[in-house]
C-alpha cells in the first residue's frame, strides 16, 4: 500500500493565516485575476507528518474543452505551526468569462510516497494514482460578465483619489493628501497645501483645476490668503452643485478652522472672506458635512489640537499637543456659521469620527454610526440630540458604510473589528449588515444577511437597479492589513428586495484604507486610490506607507445589468431643473419599455462614507410620446441639489444618466456658491470646564482605565467609541469628556465608593468597543488603614469596599501607555520602589493606626481584589493653629530647642538621593510675581505677600540653595502682586492656567518683567479645585541620556502624580511658549499654580498642614518657585524628550519633591521655621546634597 503524505487543499479554508482561502481569490474569478492555489502539509508534531519538497511539487491546470494538462510548479509559501505551505499561479490573461477550469496537486516528499491532491466536495483526498487525481479534480469557473460584471484596465491618475466626488457636469474631481504620492519623507504627510484635480470619464484622463484650495489669514491687511491641505475634510454638495468642503489637515487628528466652496463652472475655489477669532475658533479633522431640507449645510464632529498651534505649522506635531473631538454642530445658512449644539452636552457621549449622517423622512438629522447607539438631531428647529436604536451587534463599528439606499431607508455594511474578545487580541473585520427603516414608528434596526467576506475600509455606493455595491476593504485584523490575501478584491452586490448577496469581479488593486468609490452617470462605477499613511508597522522607522501601496490608479466597474442586452435605454431629453412635486416630461427612446426611474444623489466620497449619497424611485406614466415625471414630493425626502435621473427598462437595464436639479423651496435662505465664513466660536462649555462641572460634582474620585486604540492616531482622534464602551460599563455614572492621549487613558466616575468591577468591565467594554480600542485595566487611588497577615498587607474594607490586597508593581501591571513607542511605560525608579518603601513606613511605627493613601493598578484574583502599588502618598497631620503674635514672640525660645541647622530631624542622609545637573537652565537671580485670583481676605493677600517674599530672600534658606548655583548669587525679588478676576467656581486645570498666561501676555498685562527670570504665580481662591491637564501638556516621565548611558526614568514632579488638589495636589509649575502681542518670535513664559490648602466642611483641598490655609499656600509656592528656579524647563525637556533640558533632578523628581516623597509624615518637611530675621515663617525644606537629605537652615 502507497505510503501517502498528509497534504491538504480545501479553497475555501481561510489559511494559512493571513489568508481568506487556499484558492485566491476566494469568490468570482475573472480574466484579469491571478488564480493562486495553496497546498498544506503538517511536517512535524504527532499523526502522519511528512517532510514536503518543493522540487517535484507541481500544479496541473486545464480547461474542460482543453485536451491537456498543463503544469506549474510550485514554491514555498510559509510555516505556520506545524505546517508548511506552498504555492502555485495559474496565469489567466488568455482565459474568458464563461471558461471553467480542472486542477489537481502533485505533492512530493522526502519521507512518503508522491502523493496527488483532489477533490472531495468541499475538501480534498490524497490519492496515489494520476487518474484518479484527474477523474475528480477541483473545479473554478470563470465568472461571466452578465453575473460577475467586468473591470477595466489600470487607469493612471496624477495622485491618489482619497476625497471623490461626481460634478454636475458629470466629471470627476478628486484630491489626495500631498504633492508626490508614495513619497518616504514622512514630512511630507503634513503638506498643508491640496492638489485637485479634474478626471473626465470620456476621455479618462485628468487635470489640474483652474485654481487650488486657499484660506484667509486671520488678522491680515490686506486679505491675504494662504493655502491649505483638504486631505480628511467634509464635504457636501450646494442646492446650486457647488461642492463646501469644511476642515482639513494639519497633522494626523489635527484638523484645520476653514469652509471653502469649489465652483464647477469655473473649476476654481472660493475662500473664506470672512475671519474668525483664532483663539477660539476650533478646527476639524474627519468631520461630516450634510446639505439639510433647506438646503443650509451641517457640520458635525471632526478632530482639533489642543494648545495652539505655531505659524507657520512645523513638519510635525509639536511634543505635549494633541487632540480632542469637535462635538458642536454648525449650521451655514449661506451667509454665515451659527453654532447649533453640542452632542457631548446633549447625550454625554462624545461623537464618533466622520458621523454616519442622513436626513430622515421627517426632516431630523439621523446618525447611524459608527458607535453601537444612533442618535436623532431636531431640525425644525435646529437644536437636540438624542438616543435612537441601538444597532442588533451592540457594538461600535468604524470605517463603514452607511447608505440611504431609498428614501428613509439606510443600511450599515461590515467595518470595525468583530473582536468581542478580552484578551486584547485583533479580531478581523466584521461582514455584518444591518438595516432600518425610518419609515415606520419607533423604527429599529434589523439584521440582515451578512456579506461573503468581512471587510473595513470598503466602500458602497447605490446603483441605478436599487441594489449596493460594496468594493475593496481588507478582512484581515489590525487597522489597515494588506498582508497578502487580507485586502478583498471581489466586490459584492446587495439585493435589499431579496435580502441577497452575490459576489462580483475582482478588480486588481488593493482598495482600503483611503479608496474611494463612486457611481459615474454612465452607471458604470469608479473605483481608485488607496494608502497616503503612516502605518503604525512603520512608526519606529518614521517611515509613510509603503510606496506600491499609494495607489494613484483607478479602475472602472461594469455591473452585470450592462451585459444583459446589446441595447440600452437612451433619455433623448429632460429639463435641467425641476421643483418638489413637479410633473416633468423625460424624452426617451423606447418610453413603453421602461419600468423603473431612479433619482441617485451626486457622489461625494472619502474614508468609506459618501456624504451626499441618496436614492429616490420616482412616480411616472409612459406613453408613445415620453414619460412624464413626478418629483419628490419635499426636502426631507430629497434634499436640493443635483441628482441623476436613470431610466431602467424591462431587463433592468440603465440608461446613462440626466442630471436634473432640484432647487431649494423658496422659503428657505439662499443658498449660493459664495466664498464660505469660517467656522464662528461656540457660545458653549469647553471640554475642559465640562470636566471641571464633573470633577467638582462628582461625590466620588475618578478610576483611571487604560485605553488602547487600535488606529494610527490615538485614543484622542478615535475617542468616540471608547467613550460609548467606558460609558456602558457597569456602575459608572459619568466618563470624563477627553481622555489623557499621554498616557492613553480615560477617567470615569463611579456611582458608588466601592471597587470597579474590573472583569466585568473588561468584557463589557470588549463588546462595545469592537476591537477599536482594547481595555488595559484600571488604576485607583485608595485610602485606608493597613494590616499584616503572614507577610501579605492588607488595606482595611470600608463600608463601601472590601478589603484590598498590596503587592509590588509589576513592569506587566502598569497601565499608562506609549502610543508612539506602542507599548505600556516602563517603571520608574520611585514606581520601583513605592511598595517597599510602604512597608518600611509600616514597619518602621507598628501599631500606628494612621490612614496611608495608595495608588496603583487594581485586578481581581478570584475574589480577592489586589492593588499593585504604583505611588504612595505622604500622610499629613495638622499643626494646631496658633496666633502670630504668639509665634513670633516665642520664636527664638522654639529654635533654640528645635531648630538646628542641617538635616531635619527624622531623615537618614542617603546620598543614592543627591540631585544631578543635566545641563539645562536655571536661575538664581529670580524674579517673581503673584496674581491673586478670584476673591480673598485683604488679610491672607497681605500674610502671603508679605511672608513669601521674607522666604524667598531669607539668608539661611538661600544659603541652602547656593550649592545649587555655583559662583553665582542666589536672590529673588518679589514683583507688585495683583488681583484677577475669578476663573470660575469648580476646577481648574493647567490648559486653563496656561491660557490665562497667554491672555494676559497677549493683553500686555505681564508688564515689563523680563521673561527669562520671571516666575508669574496663579493663587487660586477658597473652593477651587486644581487638576493637572491629563489631555494636554501635563509633564510626565521622560527619559534621561548621560555620559555612563540611559538611566533610570525621570519621575514628573511629585505633585502631579497626584492629579487633583480634592487627593493631594498642592500645586505644580511649568511653562509655555507664547509670542508677543504683535506677533514675531515666540518667548518661554514660567508660572506656578496652587491652591488655597484647607479642610474645609470635610472636603480636603490641596495640602493642608497648617490650620491657617495662607501658611500653607506659603509652603506651596516656596516648593514651586525653588523648584523653577533649579528646574525651569522640566516641563519641555518632558516634552521634547531632551534630557539637556533638565536642571537638577534625580530619578525621583525634583529639589522639593524628594523631601516628600522620604517623609514618613508630611510634617516632617512642611513645617514652620524661624528665618534669619527672628520672623516664623511656613515654609518646605527642600533636599539638600552637602547634607544628603532635607536641610534646615540653623537659628541665628
Amino acid at each position: 500500500m502507497a505510503n501517502l503524505g498528509n497534504a491538504w487543499h480545501i479553497p475555501n479554508n481561510p489559511e494559512p493565516e493571513g489568508r481568506a482561502g487556499m484558492r485566491l481569490p476566494v469568490g468570482a474569478i475573472i480574466p484579469e485575476a491571478a488564480l493562486t492555489i495553496i497546498s498544506g502539509n503538517q511536517f512535524q508534531g504527532p499523526g502522519n507528518s511528512g517532510n514536503q519538497l518543493q522540487i517535484g511539487s507541481n500544479l496541473f491546470f486545464k480547461r474542460t474543452v482543453d485536451a491537456n494538462w498543463t503544469n506549474q510548479p510550485m514554491v514555498f509559501d510559509s510555516v505556520h505551526g506545524n505546517n508548511k505551505y506552498f504555492s502555485a499561479t495559474i496565469p489567466m490573461d488568455t482565459l474568458q468569462p464563461g471558461d471553467q477550469i480542472q486542477y489537481y496537486l502533485l505533492i512530493a516528499y522526502s519521507d512518503h510516497d508522491p502523493t496527488f491532491l483532489c477533490a472531495n466536495g468541499a475538501a480534498s483526498a490524497t490519492v496515489a494514482v494520476e487518474a484518479s487525481a484527474q477523474a475528480t479534480p477541483f473545479t473554478v469557473a470563470m465568472a461571466p460578465a452578465d453575473v460577475a460584471g467586468q473591470w477595466s484596465g489600470e487607469i493612471p491618475l496624477k495622485n491618489v483619489p482619497i476625497h471623490t466626488h461626481v460634478l454636475p457636469n458629470g466629471k470627476v474631481l478628486y484630491w489626495g493628501r500631498r504633492t508626490t504620492p508614495g513619497s518616504q519623507d514622512v514630512n511630507s504627510l503634513n503638506e498643508h497645501e491640496t492638489h485637485t484635480f479634474i478626471w473626465d470619464p470620456a476621455t479618462q484622463q485628468d487635470r489640474p483645476a483652474n485654481t487650488q484650495p486657499q484660506k484667509p489669514i486671520p488678522g491680515a491687511a490686506p486679505p491675504t490668503s494662504e493655502s491649505v491641505n483638504l486631505f480628511c475634510s467634509g464635504h457636501t454638495f450646494l442646492p446650486d452643485g457647488g461642492l463646501m468642503v469644511v476642515g482639513g489637515h494639519l497633522f494626523d487628528s489635527i484638523g484645520v478652522d476653514q469652509a471653502t466652496i469649489f465652483d464647477y463652472k469655473t473649476e476654481t475655489w472660493a475662500p473664506s472672506n470672512q475671519k474668525a477669532d483664532p483663539a477660539k475658533s476650533a478646527g476639524r479633522w474627519y468631520p461630516s458635512v450634510v446639505t439639510l431640507a433647506d438646503g443650509s449645510v451641517l457640520v458635525c464632529s471632526g478632530s482639533h489640537a489642543v494648545l495652539p498651534i505655531p505659524d507657520p505649522p512645523p513638519a510635525q506635531l509639536p511634543p505635549g499637543n494633541s487632540s480632542h473631538i469637535n462635538d458642536t454642530a454648525e449650521r451655514w445658512d449661506g451667509v454665515q456659521w451659527k453654532f447649533v449644539t453640542d452632542f457631548n452636552g446633549d447625550t454625554g457621549l462624545s461623537m464618533p469620527l466622520f458621523p454616519r449622517l442622513h436626513v430622515a423622512p421627517d426632516g431630523r438629522l439621523f446618525m447611524a454610526g459608527g458607535l453601537a447607539e444612533s442618535f436623532f438631531l431636531s431640525t425644525n428647529p435646529l437644536g437636540k440630540w438624542t438616543v435612537g436604536p441601538t444597532r442588533t451587534a451592540g457594538m461600535a463599528r468604524d470605517y463603514a458604510p452607511s447608505v440611504m439606499y431609498e428614501a428613509g431607508k439606510i443600511v450599515f455594511i461590515g467595518g470595525g473589528l468583530d473582536d468581542d474578545k478580552q484578551d486584547n487580541s485583533d479580531g478581523p473585520p466584521t461582514n455584518i449588515v444591518e438595516a432600518i427603516d425610518l419609515n415606520q414608528p419607533n423604527a429599529q434596526w434589523q439584521k440582515m444577511t451578512s456579506m461573503n467576506f468581512p471587510r473595513r475600509q470598503h466602500n458602497a455606493m447605490i446603483l441605478p437597479d436599487g441594489t449596493v455595491l460594496v468594493t475593496g476593504g481588507t478582512r484581515g485584523t489590525r487597522f489597515n492589513n494588506l498582508d497578502p490575501g487580507q485586502p478583498v478584491h471581489q466586490a459584492e452586490l446587495w439585493d435589499p428586495v431579496n435580502d441577497t448577496w452575490t459576489v462580483m469581479s475582482a478588480e486588481r488593486f488593493d482598495r482600503c484604507y483611503h479608496s474611494t468609490s463612486v457611481l459615474l452617470p454612465d452607471a458604470t462605477v469608479l473605483s481608485a486610490g488607496g494608502g497616503e499613511y503612516a502605518p503604525e508597522e512603520r512608526k519606529n522607522d518614521n517611515l509613510p506607507n509603503f510606496a506600491k501601496d499609494s495607489l494613484a490608479n483607478a479602475q472602472v466597474f461594469s455591473p452585470p445589468y450592462l451585459f444583459k442586452k446589446a441595447q440600452r435605454p437612451v433619455i433623448t431629453g429632460a429639463p435641467d431643473s425641476v421643483n418638489y412635486g413637479q410633473a416633468f416630461n423625460v424624452e426617451v427612446d423606447a418610453p413603453l419599455q421602461i419600468r423603473r426611474i431612479s433619482w441617485i444623489r451626486l457622489p461625494s466620497v472619502t474614508h468609506s462614507f459618501d456624504q451626499n449619497q441618496r436614492l429616490n424611485f420616482l412616480d411616472f406614466v409612459s406613453s408613445d410620446q415620453g414619460l412624464r415625471v413626478t418629483a419628490p414630493p419635499n426636502a426631507n425626502v430629497c434634499p436640493p441639489g443635483h441628482y441623476m435621473l436613470f431610466v431602467l427598462d424591462s431587463d433592468g437595464v440603465p440608461s446613462v444618466a440626466a442630471i436634473v436639479q432640484i432647487a431649494a423651496v423658496a422659503a428657505a435662505a439662499p443658498v449660493v456658491a459664495a466664498p464660505a465664513a469660517l467656522l464662528h466660536p461656540l457660545p458653549m462649555l469647553s471640554k475642559f470646564e465640562k470636566a471641571q462641572k464633573i470633577a467638582s460634582s462628582a461625590k466620588f474620585p475618578p478610576v483611571r482605565v487604560g485605553v488602547t486604540a487600535t488606529c494610527p492616531y490615538g485614543i484622542s482622534a478615535c475617542w468616540g467609541g471608547a467613550h460609548e464602551a467606558l460609558q456602558h460599563m457597569s456602575g459608572v455614572d459619568i466618563v470624563r469628556p477627553y481622555p489623557n492621549s499621554d498616557d492613553s487613558m480615560a477617567l470615569v466616575y463611579m456611582k458608588h465608593g466601592g471597587l470597579p468591577d474590573v472583569d466585568a468591565w473588561a468584557r463589557e467594554f470588549a463588546h462595545f468597543a469592537n476591537g477599536i480600542h482594547h481595555f488595559r485595566g484600571v488604576e485607583v487611588r485608595l485610602e485606608g488603614s493597613v494590616r499584616e497577615a503572614e507577610g501579605r498587607f492588607f488595606l482595611a474594607a470600608t463600608a463601601d469596599r472590601p478589603e484590598v490586597a498590596l503587592a509590588p508593581i509589576m513592569p506587566e501591571d502598569k497601565i499608562q501607555w506609549d502610543h508612539s513607542a506602542m507599548s505600556l511605560k516602563p517603571l520608574t525608579s520611585r514606581e520601583i520602589h513605592a511598595y517597599q518603601k510602604l512597608v518600611d513606613r509600616i514597619q518602621e511605627t507598628p501599631g500606628d493606626p494612621s490612614v496611608v493613601r495608595v495608588i496603583g493598578p487594581l485586578k481581581k484574583r478570584g475574589s480577592e481584589f489586589v492593588l499593585s502599588v504604583r505611588i504612595i502618598e505622604p500622610l499629613i497631620r495638622r499643626i494646631a493653629h496658633a496666633p502670630l503674635s504668639q509665634l513670633a514672640s516665642s520664636a527664638k525660645l522654639q529654635a533654640t530647642a528645635e531648630q538646628r541647622g542641617g538635616l531635619a530631624p527624622g531623615f537618614s542622609a542617603d546620598s543614592r538621593n543627591d540631585l544631578s545637573f543635566n545641563g539645562g537652565k536655571t536661575i538664581a537671580d529670580l524674579s517673581y510675581q503673584n496674581f491673586f485670583v478670584g476673591k480673598w481676605a485683604k488679610k491672607d493677600h497681605a500674610n502671603i505677600d508679605a511672608t513669601l517674599a521674607a522666604v524667598m530672600t531669607d539668608a539661611g534658606m538661600n544659603d541652602i540653595l547656593a550649592q545649587y548655583f555655583p559662583g553665582q548669587q542666589v536672590r529673588a525679588t518679589a514683583l507688585p502682586s495683583k488681583s484677577l478676576p475669578s476663573m470660575g467656581s469648580g476646577a481648574v486645570n493647567r490648559t486653563d492656567v496656561e491660557n490665562l498666561l497667554r491672555r494676559l501676555h497677549l493683553d500686555g498685562d505681564l508688564g515689563g518683567a523680563d521673561f527669562s527670570h520671571t516666575v508669574f504665580n496663579f493663587l487660586l481662591p477658597r473652593g477651587v479645585f486644581l487638576t493637572t491637564d491629563d489631555g494636554a501638556a501635563a509633564e510626565d516621565t521622560a527619559e534621561m541620556e548621560t555620559a555612563a548611558g540611559r538611566s533610570a526614568a525621570l519621575a514628573p514632579p511629585r505633585e502631579d502624580d497626584a492629579d487633583d488638589s480634592r487627593a493631594g495636589l498642592g500645586g505644580y509649575h511649568g511653562s509655555i511658549s507664547a509670542a508677543p502681542p504683535g506677533g514675531g518670535t515666540p518667548t518661554t513664559l514660567y508660572y506656578a499654580v496652587g491652591v488655597f490648602s484647607e479642610d474645609a466642611g470635610g472636603v480636603r483641598n490641596g495640602i493642608p498642614v497648617f490650620a491657617e490655609p495662607w501658611k500653607n499656600v506659603v509652603a506651596t509656592f516656596y516648593h514651586e518657585l525653588t523648584e523653577a528656579r533649579t528646574d525651569p524647563d522640566v516641563e519641555l525637556g518632558n516634552k521634547t524628550g531632551s534630557a539637556a533640558l533638565f536642571g537638577w533632578v534625580n530619578a525621583n523628581g525634583e529639589i522639593g519633591d524628594i523631601p516628600i516623597d522620604l517623609a514618613s509624615d508630611i510634617s516632617q518637611v512642611i513645617k514652620e521655621i524661624t528665618l534669619a530675621n527672628g520672623q516664623p515663617a511656613p515654609v518646605q525644606l527642600m533636599y539638600s546634597n552637602r547634607v544628603h537629605g532635607p536641610e534646615q537652615p540653623s537659628f541665628p
